[in-house]
């Protein structure tokens, strides 16, 4: 594919109604037909706030592959452009849909149910929860389906993407199997974190008396030796 067929291509999948993305994602990619790149003050206006771009460009590059090597001569700020070299090397536009960000509702109600509505890694309640992929969908896709489509936190879903993308060896190893024997992939049974040999404790109190039992045997100990006695003794 030449790169005008596939800018045309990009295009048409922007422009297609039948495209599932959302609304400051398809702004970006627009954008960045339009102009040959995208940077966080050049669209800040058109969005809520300026973090989005990022994120925009992360639901864009579920997609359309987009690349972000490179930064703005004047502001310094990262460039956002689609990634012509994987794509022409692909000979694919549209890439896989992530199932993740197209479930329907009664999919995300079922999750909530066997998840208890708490998020899989802190067991937290109330925050804006996330649908999840317990294996990264940049190592299997969607190919382990609903089953490995979990609840997370904001803050556990950041940190969870954080040790996988930049802490574990296996992340361009990409197998599998790695990932269902790791605390990201499997919170309640698991050998190792980001292929560690280790145990990782994430736990929210919400019952007041859970929260007041915590803090005296915080008061005496630390928190790790807290955490421990609290665990053993409830």
């Amino acid at each position: 594919m030449t790169d005008e067929e596939i800018l045309a291509e990009i295009g048409r999948v922007l422009s297609s109604s039948e495209t599932k993305i959302s609304k400051r994602a398809r702004l970006v990619g627009l954008h960045i037909l339009e102009k040959g790149y995208a940077t966080a003050s050049a669209i800040r206006r058109s969005l809520t706030r300026a973090e989005h771009v990022w994120q925009a460009k992360s639901e864009l590059n579920v997609l359309i592959p987009v690349s972000s090597e490179e930064r703005e001569p004047d502001t310094h700020e990262v460039m956002y452009k689609f990634d012509l070299d994987k794509i022409r090397s692909s000979g694919i536009v549209l890439q896989q849909a992530d199932q993740a960000r197209t479930l329907t509702a009664k999919q995300r109600r079922e999750i909530e149910a066997k998840y208890n509505n708490q998020c899989v890694f802190c067991h937290t309640q109330g925050a804006k929860l996330q649908v999840e992929h317990l294996i990264p969908f940049g190592i299997s896709g969607n190919e382990n389906g609903m089953d490995w489509l979990a609840l997370a936190c904001p803050s556990c879903n950041r940190r969870k993407g954080y040790a996988c993308k930049h802490q574990c060896p296996n992340w361009s190893k990409s197998d599998a199997e790695v990932c269902k024997r790791c605390f990201w992939g499997s919170p309640d049974d698991y050998d190792h974190v980001a292929t560690k040999p280790q145990i990782l404790v994430l736990e929210t109190f919400s019952d007041s008396s859970e929260i007041e039992a915590f803090k005296q045997a915080r008061s005496k100990l630390s928190s790790r030796e807290a955490l421990l006695k609290f665990s053993i003794h409830s």
